[in-house]
């Protein structure tokens, strides 16, 4: 997992924090929440709006065909992190989803807008916990699939501008 704030750039991760830059930087309002194919399967943005739920209504879980790269447009939330090692699966894989459930216990860190958590294949999250007080939350979503994370981030650059036209 792979925490950065949007405007320090941090090696390694150049093309996901230009493309995301970009896309924030650029009329994100205008899209309704929904899923959008960029690339066909292999990258995929995810605009949503929800309320933070508490850490007994939320689900751990871990993905094994794409990276998770997600940024908070506006609002507050707690994600939970843990070890794989330290969890009890809850429900197997399924490739429709891409997503194993698990149960257990770990750690909270709070995700504010202009941070960027990087799920990568086996990190278990927690997302979309209450930062205190249950708060509205708009997200953006990168479904980046693990063959293709050298992608140009044109490609995202290309598509915000369709949207914005």
């Amino acid at each position: 997992m792979i925490l950065a704030d949007l405007n320090v750039p941090k090696r390694g991760i150049e093309n996901l924090q230009t493309a995301v830059k970009y896309y924030v930087n650029s009329d994100t309002g205008i899209l309704k929440t929904g899923r959008y194919n960029i690339c066909d399967d292999k990258l995929i943005a995810i605009v949503n709006s929800y309320q933070t739920k508490s850490p007994q209504e939320a689900i751990w879980e871990s993905h094994r065909k794409y990276v998770d790269v997600q940024y908070i447009i506006s609002g507050k939330e707690k994600m939970g992190f843990s070890p794989i090692s330290s969890m009890k699966m809850k429900r197997p894989y399924k490739d429709e989803d891409d997503c194993i459930f698990y149960e257990g216990n770990g750690k909270h860190f709070t995700m504010q807008e202009g941070k960027l958590v990087i799920c990568t294949p086996g990190d278990v999250h927690k997302p979309g916990l209450n930062p205190v007080d249950p708060a509205i939350v708009k997200k953006l979503i990168f479904k980046v699939h693990v063959h293709f994370l050298d992608f140009s981030p044109e490609l995202i650059i290309d598509f915000a501008r369709t949207y914005q036209n």
